[in-house]
């Protein structure tokens, strides 16, 4: 079983949640009470009450990711990855992205079919403005967030799992406007993927 160091009566994971949502209820509550009473407040501080919990939520979102993910060593694993990608058909231009992954590789199946889950997080730029994310009141932006979703198929262990089969969702989005207004897009693929390594994060 792996061992970890003491962290006294509270996990690492546990205290950033705590931190997070002492900072972050407070800031709720004070914007909650300005947009309550409005008329009473100048204009620029009802502007940034309206923007505080869309970044409290932001904050509390990732902040929760982490700690689901330090209260879970032993069943994921950490990884990066970075895309250079050619669209073709509805919309033709180049697109980069890179993201922090964390993915789940331990299910009750596994030795049936080893199943990997994955969710990153991180920029997306694309080279000329996506046609399929324009809209008439939501002007496309080039710099969107990219949030990949990934679910792997493979042999069992005590056979050969370098050979996976993926389903991947290719996700840009303004992540609730605190990027950009502008709509995104997702893009399903699957396909086959050899991995060169016993560590499912480096292919």
């Amino acid at each position: 079983m792996r061992k970890h160091h003491p962290t006294g009566r509270f996990n690492n994971g546990q205290k950033l949640a705590a931190y997070v949502f002492i900072l972050t209820t407070p800031a709720l509550v004070l914007t909650g009470l300005v947009l309550m009473f409005r008329d009473v407040f100048p204009e620029e501080l009802v502007l940034l009450s309206r923007m505080i919990p869309v970044w409290s939520f932001a904050i509390v979102g990732i902040a929760l990711l982490v700690h689901i993910y330090i209260g879970m060593l032993d069943v994921n694993r950490p990884g990066v990855e970075a895309n250079a990608a050619f669209h073709a058909g509805l919309q033709r231009h180049p697109e980069v992205s890179a993201a922090l992954l964390i993915r789940w590789h331990r299910f009750p199946w596994d030795r049936y079919v080893n199943t990997t889950v994955a969710f990153g997080l991180g920029p997306s730029y694309a080279f000329r403005t996506p046609r399929v994310e324009e809209h008439p009141r939501r002007p496309a932006s080039r710099l969107l967030v990219f949030m990949p979703v990934e679910i792997t198929f493979a042999p069992p262990q005590d056979r050969d799992p370098s050979w996976e089969l993926l389903l991947r969702v290719h996700h840009r989005s303004g992540a609730f406007r605190l990027v950009s207004d502008a709509r995104g897009s997702n893009f399903v693929s699957t396909g086959v993927r050899y991995r060169f390594s016993d560590t499912p994060d480096l292919h």
